[in-house]
């Protein structure tokens, strides 16, 4: 049971600060809280990336057989909504078994880009200050082309970031990049520029996320992004849930010094994933 409060702090940012807010606490709930799911269900021969294999959803164990039910499931790691580790484009880069569990938790910040379709996105696009960029862990790309996917469209002419502008989000010290579209970089890229930058900065990537429109824009929220526990593999799988967005309304937007209070998350596999809530600080 969680204690009552009338203003708590959470998720400690990068930048060693977080957000104060005052969420309703109830018999130890936070009745404000929302979790929105930005992942992709898996499905029987869901699109794609050109060239890579469909997955495939069989029932491996019946109910009238067996007295239980279970799937078996073939997929590539890059099916759905998956994320990118260093490894899966540099020689030297790490796998995502061998970056600190931090890596997949953080703020995150939602930059609408869908008026950019067929065009690069430079900085100035993104539109963000300073302070909005320093609360921030994750870049989320609302590119707008979510409906598009299974359909030849989600192929083409969805926005993609400069490679000057990729340059620049390295440097802002953030864990990753996300996008609703199905890569970084254009689908007929041979040299994946954008993915090599990023990757290269020490960044993660997620790509072929959903439900952006559903958060407000460069507003700051708590973001899970949770690797199956495989090791040796380079790159997040596409599962159900796993990124999730943990949103409250602000009350107060006043940044103040790191604190006690946080969010913690674990994941059951396949199973998805657990989200609590511990270590409440009260601020007085």
């Amino acid at each position: 049971m969680l204690p009552d409060a009338k203003k708590a702090e959470y998720c400690p940012g990068r930048s060693g600060k977080a957000i104060l807010y005052t969420p309703r606490l109830t018999q130890g709930r936070m009745d404000d809280l929302r979790v929105i799911d930005l992942g992709r269900p898996i499905e029987d021969s869901m699109q794609v990336f050109p060239g890579d294999i469909s997955p495939v959803v069989e029932e491996f164990a019946e109910m009238s057989d067996a007295g239980f039910r279970t799937k078996k499931i073939t997929m590539s790691s890059h099916t759905g909504t998956h994320m990118d580790a260093p490894a899966h484009m540099l020689a030297d880069g790490a796998r995502l078994d061998e970056l600190p569990n931090d890596t997949f938790f953080g703020f995150a910040v939602i930059v609408d880009v869908s008026g950019r379709a067929g065009r690069e996105i430079e900085s100035a696009d993104l539109g963000l200050t300073k302070e909005e960029m320093a609360a921030a862990d994750f870049l989320l790309l609302h590119t707008g082309f979510e409906d598009k996917m299974g359909s030849g469209a989600y192929l083409k002419d969805f926005p993609v970031l400069s490679q000057e502008a990729a340059r620049r989000l390295t440097e802002a010290g953030l864990k990753g990049i996300g996008v609703d579209a199905i890569s970084v970089d254009p689908v007929e890229s041979a040299e994946c520029p954008i993915h090599k930058i990023i990757l290269g900065g020490g960044m993660v990537i997620m790509e072929n996320l959903r439900g952006l429109c559903q958060l407000p824009f460069k507003v700051p929220f708590c973001l899970t992004a949770l690797p199956l526990a495989l090791n040796r593999i380079e790159i997040q799988r596409g599962l159900t849930t796993s990124s999730l967005a943990i949103f409250v309304p602000f009350t107060t937007q006043e940044l103040f010094q790191r604190g006690q209070g946080a969010f913690y998350c674990g994941t059951n596999a396949l199973s998805g994933n657990l989200i609590m809530v511990d270590r409440l600080k009260q601020k007085n």
